[in-house]
């Protein structure tokens, strides 16, 4: 998934923002936006999370 990401970024960067995080690195994003699976995408709009 990072590389489709990666192929995008150019694309998007006029109304999108990637960040890649790894929760091993970060385990209060863990607890906060209760992930679980290896990966997840998530949009962020007006400071709401919405999961898919």
């Amino acid at each position: 998934m990072d590389k489709v990401f990666a192929s995008v970024a150019e694309t998007i960067k006029n109304f999108a923002v990637i960040y890649l995080v790894d929760i091993t690195e970060v385990p209060d994003f863990n607890t906060m936006f209760e992930l679980y699976d290896p990966s997840r995408v998530m949009f962020l709009f007006h400071k709401q999370a919405h999961y898919d």
